[in-house]
């Protein structure tokens, strides 16, 4: 095919490739790019020239693309003996993307290079120079053929110190490209009453991923959640986004207090460096290894548990002169509205803890004291019980009565056993039978404040 000819061939190629892309063209719904995106290569112009090779100075044609995000991006041929865009006067190609490029020596070689890392350490400043070094980069290390070039000017030599380091890279390095990943770990095993709002249950949860982050943002449906269901971050504050080094904290109010389960989600932006190929529908075409945004979007899902919460009723029973603690004491205990709660008896330290799972007012009623006391003078209290904070009742118990009989000479004051004496109540109810020991006296423990008439009988 002659010149004119081919300049004729490639104006219709051009055409048809630039309608094909405006027919067909499918927007990625994502930043970064997706399989089976179509691209539209554009032939930039020149990169200049810098060195040659085997006697013949070296053009390479700055090939670029618009992203969804409105900015270009590089693309790298990967086999140099076929047409390309850029060569046979093609100054268009619509390409689709076919995957992420598997070979991490490559991997490494672009996402040291241009877009994702600045050569200007190596004094190449200008994006076509860095793009001439990455290209060459690629070249070499898809064929390994030799590292001398011929060096035209300074900025040549810059751009073959950076082709070296970069076929180094690629060549030596260890890196390789991750899928982005997060992980949401929470930081407590359920939710549980929060220490700086007690009107609501909580859970904080940490957010990692396998690659840099700036920010996450936590997503949800509140029409899902249980009603009132914050997101804040660790002090209570609303908020949904939160920087990398952050967690973040779901709070729900306690009046929701049954059993369930939800999830969240959790999205950022990684820094995974995704590097793609794409190939042209026709055979023919070279194939090239695509640049993008640095970024890429990974999500997670995490459940929270909601658990019932508990409170506690401490009930307290001690000796109203000393402070010491009864043991085995009776108590009912019931919400004010009839519920009944149970029954419960104070241990060796005269203390019983109660746990109850919703707030709100309670009847405490002492039934039974301890042996040898009275039940308290007030043997009920009502308590407003409330989550996250002491909710505490103390009941003081008075010993029985006890009542002496002594028994002696009128005359010598001298102590006199074996004297028999009824004890009985002025109702007429007996109390007992008592003889007085050999000091003289009776001691009977343990009677109900009362009017008791005493009998010597014998």
């Amino acid at each position: 095919m002659n010149t004119e000819k081919r300049r004729i061939f490639s104006l219709f190629c051009a055409i048809l490739t630039i309608l094909n892309v405006f027919s067909s063209f499918i927007p990625s719904t994502a930043y970064a790019l997706e399989k089976n995106d179509h691209i539209l290569l554009a032939d930039k112009g020149n990169c200049g020239t810098f060195l040659a090779r085997d006697g013949e100075q070296i053009k390479t044609v700055y090939v670029m693309y618009e992203g969804e995000d409105g900015e270009e991006y590089p693309a790298y041929c990967t086999e140099p003996s076929f047409q390309g865009v850029g060569s046979w006067d093609i100054t268009y190609g619509d390409y689709v993307i076919k995957g992420k490029i598997a070979n991490d020596r490559l991997w490494r070689v672009v996402t040291n290079g241009y877009p994702y890392k600045s050569l200007s350490r190596y004094g190449v400043v200008s994006d076509r120079e860095q793009f001439f070094a990455t290209k060459q980069a690629v070249y070499r290390s898809l064929d390994d053929a030799s590292l001398e070039y011929e060096v035209l000017n300074p900025e040549g030599a810059n751009i073959l110190e950076a082709i070296k380091e970069l076929y180094n890279i690629g060549l030596n390095g260890t890196d390789t490209y991750k899928e982005p990943e997060l992980t949401v770990t929470p930081q407590t095993s359920e939710t549980t009453v929060d220490e700086r709002n007690p009107q609501y249950k909580s859970q904080v949860f940490k957010v990692t991923g396998n690659c840099e982050f700036d920010s996450y943002e936590v997503v949800f449906d509140l029409s899902k959640l249980p009603a009132g269901t914050r997101i804040t971050d660790v002090n209570g504050a609303d908020q949904t986004t939160f920087n990398s080094n952050e967690d973040f904290k779901v709070m729900i109010p306690i009046n929701e207090n049954e059993a369930s389960s939800f999830n969240l989600s959790v999205k950022a932006m990684l820094k995974s460096m995704p590097v793609y190929y794409a190939e042209s529908e026709n055979v023919r075409m070279q194939t090239y290894l695509i640049a993008t945004n640095a970024y890429e979007e990974a999500t997670a899902k995490v459940a929270v548990t909601l658990n019932k919460t508990v409170a506690n009723i401490t009930i307290n029973k001690k000796d109203s002169v000393s402070g010491r603690g009864l043991a085995n004491a009776s108590f009912e205990v019931n919400k004010v509205d009839g519920q009944i709660i149970g029954t419960f008896v104070t241990d060796n330290n005269g203390q019983v803890v109660v746990p109850v799972n919703e707030a709100g007012y309670y009847k405490i009623t002492e039934v039974e004291a301890p042996e040898g006391y009275l039940l308290s003078e007030i043997n009920e209290q009502i308590i407003n019980v409330q989550f996250n904070i002491e909710n505490e009742v103390t009941f003081l118990n008075d010993k029985k009565a006890g009542l002496e009989i002594v028994k002696i000479d009128k005359d010598t004051g001298e102590a006199l056993p074996n004297a028999r004496y009824r004890v009985t109540k002025t109702d007429g109810t007996v109390i007992g039978e008592y003889t007085t020991n050999n000091v003289g006296k009776i001691n009977i423990q343990d009677l109900m404040p009362d009017w008791y008439e005493v009998q010597e009988i014998s």
